[in-house]
Order: C-alpha cells, then sequence, then structure tokens
C-alpha cells in the first residue's frame, strides 16, 4: 500500500498493522483502538490518540502529536519532533 496525504481513522477497540510506505500521514485513534505501522515508513506524520489507544509510526521526518487518556505512542527512526502535546498519563516511547 502507498499513500501520501491521506488520513487513517480508528476508533472502537480496533487493530490495524499496515505495510507500505507514504511521504505524510495524519493517523486518529480512539476509544483502545491499535494502529501498528511498524513496517510502513512514512516522511512526516500527524498523530492524535485518545482513550487509551495505541500507535506504532515509522518516521525520521517530522512528527506532530496528540495524546491524551493514557495513550501510548511508539516510535521507530529518528523522528524530528514538532507539535507535541500529552495529557492523562499517555507516553511516547522509542522502540
Amino acid at each position: 500500500m502507498k499513500v501520501d496525504g491521506d488520513t487513517i481513522i480508528q476508533s472502537g477497540v480496533s487493530n490495524n498493522e499496515i505495510a507500505g510506505s507514504a511521504n505524510d500521514i495524519t493517523i486518529q485513534a480512539s476509544d483502545g483502538s491499535k494502529g501498528m505501522l511498524k513496517d510502513f515508513p512514512v516522511a512526516n506524520a500527524k498523530v492524535n490518540l485518545s482513550g487509551r489507544s495505541e500507535a506504532t509510526i515509522n518516521t525520521n521526518g517530522r512528527l506532530d502529536c496528540n495524546l491524551s487518556g493514557s495513550s501510548r505512542l511508539n516510535t521507530i527512526g529518528a523522528p524530528k519532533l514538532g507539535e507535541i502535546k500529552i495529557s492523562g498519563n499517555s507516553t511516547i516511547n522509542r522502540e
């Protein structure tokens, strides 16, 4: 799968593993969703997680994120941190 300038939206305890690549992507996950993009390198990413959601993003480009409600963002690569908002016991971890 190749994606450019697209959005992945997940909600309601869903799981998603994607392989391929993309230039710019936006990920929105809520209500306990898991988005695993280990094998999906992206140039730049915007990630919005809430409600105990989890995502893994693979990027060496810009990473903007908004994490709330005990969500967890795992990173692969060496992202350049842009606008970062973290609240409600959420975390960013490097894999």
